[in-house]
């Protein structure tokens, strides 16, 4: 097989099988939802694909995805080293999933929402993403606002008041 048809992936894989509350089973592949007809085609192609592969070649490219990983990450965990009560630009973002939205924050949206989205077996969606000038001290005074409806970590039961509170606070702190 040809190395320079390999492509790599930028996210995990992620599959997630539930049963929900009328006992049917759900599927779910990186946070959506898909049939059991697009795991069965998926299946052949992994097939297919795996027929034109050597194990040496799997293990050549799983050494370089594990080596680029760890590289990557020691270099986020050395540039992120953020010095107390420095005044950081970043994004606060609101996701809904189900009927619980998340308050948070990040310097990079697109990746923090893939990764959302990829550990999520319900789905999420996008409610609100900011640009402020000090995320992570508006992240806390938010999470502070809304402590009483706070479900676990970081997930709250807002309501539409809720969120247009927290935007109107977002556009003042820009």
């Amino acid at each position: 097989m040809n190395k320079n048809k390999i492509k790599i992936r930028e996210m995990p894989l992620s599959i997630f099988f539930i049963f929900n509350k009328d006992k049917n089973l759900e599927l779910f592949f990186n946070g959506q939802e898909v049939s059991l007809d697009e795991i069965k085609k998926a299946k052949k192609c992994l097939d297919k694909f795996l027929k034109e592969i050597t194990k040496e070649e799997i293990n050549k490219y799983n050494y370089k995805i594990k080596e680029r990983i760890v590289t990557e990450m020691k270099e986020l965990n050395s540039n992120n080293k953020i010095p107390r009560n420095k005044i950081i630009k970043g994004y606060i973002y609101i996701i809904k999933s189900k009927n619980l939205y998340k308050i948070g924050r990040a310097i990079n949206i697109r990746n923090r929402v893939k990764t959302y989205r990829t550990e999520n077996p319900f789905g999420i969606k996008v409610i609100l993403q900011q640009k402020v000038n000090d995320y992570i001290g508006i992240e806390t005074k938010l999470l502070k606002k809304f402590k009483s409806k706070q479900v676990k970590g970081e997930w709250f039961k807002l309501n539409k008041q809720d969120i247009e509170q927290i935007k109107q606070f977002l556009l003042l702190k820009k």
